[in-house]
């Protein structure tokens, strides 16, 4: 059986949006400011027309705010970068992609197809619940 790397959670954890707010200063009363940034750093957006959508299998009528997306996707490598600072034990790597194919599916409509058949709780549910 081939090995499916897991998924990785990429959003700020609880301490990077801490230290992240502390580059906001004070607040007027002099409470601890609060990360108010995305959850998830810049750059993993990627947006989605009706066109793409379609081509990926995904009806964009069916799909509301909130709702996950599962995918699958191959990305074409178009930038490679590595940046090493005196003291580092390594350089910094940043790599640039344009994804290519996508293969998606509304999880939220597979998961009331599972809670039909199953125990009443879907995948994410599970996982997350």
């Amino acid at each position: 059986m081939e090995h499916i790397p897991q998924m990785a959670d990429l959003g700020y954890t609880d301490e990077e949006k801490a230290e992240k707010a502390k580059n906001y200063g004070p607040t007027a009363d002099g409470a601890a400011p609060v990360y108010s940034g995305s959850d998830y750093p810049y750059g993993l957006s990627i947006c989605l027309s009706e066109r793409e959508l379609k081509l990926s299998g995904v009806d964009g009528r069916a799909i509301n705010v909130g709702d996950t997306i599962h995918g699958h996707f191959f990305a074409k490598v178009t930038s490679v970068n590595a940046d090493a600072k005196i003291g580092d034990d390594g350089a910094d790597r940043r790599v640039e992609m344009t994804i290519t194919s996508l293969s998606s599916e509304d999880e939220s409509t597979e998961n009331q197809d599972e809670d039909a058949r199953d125990d009443g709780k879907g995948i994410l549910d599970k996982m997350y619940g």
